[in-house]
């Protein structure tokens, strides 16, 4: 569980490297959503075609290329769970709300009656960066916390990143781990 939850902290350090979600799916133009389905692939006189389907997504975009819903499919095609993303006026993530269905959720988890089993707020410091996420059930009980502090270079960017990860059980808050991420940038040298 800890290399998940440092894969989690470095992949929060290293938030807001594109523009927009679309530039991350490789999609150019005004797109709305897409949908991708996943099949067995099925040889038969030659030819290749698909066969099972293994899963599927659908990704809805706000006008902004973020990604505002995902959902999920099983490979019998019916919803396993959906991902809603709620940006604030700056184009910044400020919530995650993770839904699932009672046939695809872990025991652990707590489901709101509407399916929600997490959901994750978002709060940034003065430069933009994220400063916190706060990790609640789907019944809204409050399950985890990261903290983050980051140092910048002369450029503004930032070169070292502290991770706190805090675990909330029973109302009780302990530290589960920490992590420090270093970053060397290289600059082109400034033309005269």
């Amino acid at each position: 569980m800890k290399n998940a939850s440092a894969l989690m902290i470095m992949l929060s350090c290293t938030v807001a490297l594109f523009a927009n979600d679309l530039i991350t799916e490789e999609l150019e133009g005004n797109v709305e959503s897409v949908e991708a389905k996943s099949f067995e692939l099925v040889t038969a006189q030659s030819r290749t075609e698909p066969g099972v389907m293994l899963g599927g997504e659908t990704k809805r975009f706000d006008a902004d290329g973020n990604i505002v819903e995902l959902i999920l499919y099983a490979d019998d095609g019916v919803v396993r769970g959906r991902l809603v993303e709620t940006y604030d006026g700056e184009g910044k993530l400020v919530e995650l709300a993770q839904y699932t269905t009672p046939r695809y959720s872990l025991s652990r988890d707590e489901l709101s009656d509407d399916g929600l089993a997490r959901r994750t707020a978002y709060e940034y410091d003065a430069r933009g960066s994220v400063a916190a996420e706060t990790w609640y059930s789907g019944t809204g009980n409050r399950s985890g916390q990261t903290l983050y502090a980051y140092e910048y270079d002369v450029a503004g960017n930032w070169i070292r990143c502290t991770c706190h990860q805090l675990e909330t059980i029973g109302g009780s808050t302990r530290e589960q781990s920490s992590m420090l991420t270093i970053r060397t940038i290289s600059y082109y040298p400034a033309q005269q």
